[in-house]
């Protein structure tokens, strides 16, 4: 801080009662809430579109649907960004293909509401994945087979 023409004494009192406002009045703390609506349909749809904006849409709602049900789930992080942004997960995230279209926009409004959305499967996979051990798992825990993906629980 910056006191033109100010002894030092002088700025020493100022930087003094300016420090005692801070510590005897600190600001007002605003609670934030968990999420923005708005922001949690945006990347929804992103994300949605990034993974299968080829996909029909049952597969668009049950990947949304494996979004939203990691968020809750004690397993996976418990905001949408920590899901999205898990290591190995969610490749689609960073890419350019991470833009929203009407269609997956309307798949997003929809699962946020709870409409469409199948609240067992935490995973999607295309059936020709290289990690045999993997799809051999998830195999064994099927909910849905899609025409680019198939999904799955944990039991």
């Amino acid at each position: 801080m910056v006191i033109i023409g100010a002894s030092s004494k002088v700025k020493r009192i100022v930087i003094s009662l300016i420090l005692i406002l801070f510590v005897c009045f600190p600001a007002e703390k605003i609670e934030l809430p968990d999420y923005d609506k708005e922001y949690e349909i945006r990347h929804l749809a992103r994300i949605i579109h990034a993974e299968c904006s080829i996909c029909p849409t049952d597969e668009q709602y049950m990947v949304g649907s494996v979004v939203l049900n990691r968020i809750k789930h004690e397993k996976f992080p418990d905001s949408l960004l920590g899901v999205l942004s898990q290591p190995n997960q969610f490749n689609a995230y960073n890419t350019s293909n991470y833009i929203v279209s009407e269609s997956t926009l309307t798949v997003a409004k929809n699962l946020i509401k709870g409409v469409g959305r199948d609240y067992t499967v935490l995973f999607f996979f295309r059936p020709d994945a290289p990690n045999k051990k993997f799809l051999k798992k998830m195999e064994d825990n099927l909910v849905f087979r899609g025409k680019f993906h198939n999904f799955a629980k944990i039991k």
